[in-house]
């Protein structure tokens, strides 16, 4: 019988374009974390209209083997982009950047291994600029101890819910085929 799959966004590295590739799952399972598949769950929440909006989906290319990452940067709708290998990790990477007004998180179990608040409109801190530079070189480090392989993650993260650039997009409203300009299913 075929197994289960669903798709996955292939993040490239040196280009924001983004390919698509399906990914066997447990067909028992009720709900997919990302150490189950070896790739991470990637969360898209709408916040800024209180609409409860959340895509998801999975994200394979970063090379992260544990933790969670998110950010409220996240081109062009500033929504909040949360991925990680487990739900209670990335929950808690959701809950730092919720009661920081927005930023950046990097989490490790139940650890925050690295915090950029960005309080104004989830985009600009009130840091000075030198403890900004500080906490920004503490996330790089912090994302390397969750073996994530690419360069500036932070960067594809916050390109990842731009539904305007090929192929696969997560947005808060679901997976979203650029090159068909249509919302498919996570489920193949």
């Amino acid at each position: 019988p075929k197994r289960p799959t669903i798709r996955a966004v292939v993040i490239k590295k040196d280009q924001l374009i983004t390919g698509g590739e399906k990914v066997n799952i447990d067909p028992k399972a009720k709900n997919i974390e990302g150490r189950d598949i070896g790739i991470p769950k990637a969360l898209v929440i709408e916040r800024h209209r209180g609409t409860g909006n959340m895509g998801i989906g999975f994200v394979k290319g970063l090379g992260i083997k544990r933790g969670a990452l998110a950010t409220t940067i996240a081109h062009d709708s500033h929504n909040l982009i949360a991925l990680g290998m487990t739900d209670d990790e990335i929950l808690l990477a959701i809950e730092t950047l919720r009661r920081s007004r927005g930023g950046m998180a990097v989490i490790r179990g139940r650890e925050i291994l690295a915090h950029l608040p960005l309080p104004v409109g989830g985009l600009i801190s009130s840091l000075s600029l030198e403890e900004v530079a500080r906490r920004s070189r503490e996330l790089e480090e912090a994302v390397k101890s969750l073996g994530v392989t690419l360069p500036h993650p932070f960067m594809y993260m916050s390109f990842l819910a731009l539904p305007v650039i090929p192929e696969l997009r997560i947005t808060d409203r679901g997976l979203f085929d650029v090159t068909k300009r249509k919302f498919i299913s996570l489920f193949d």
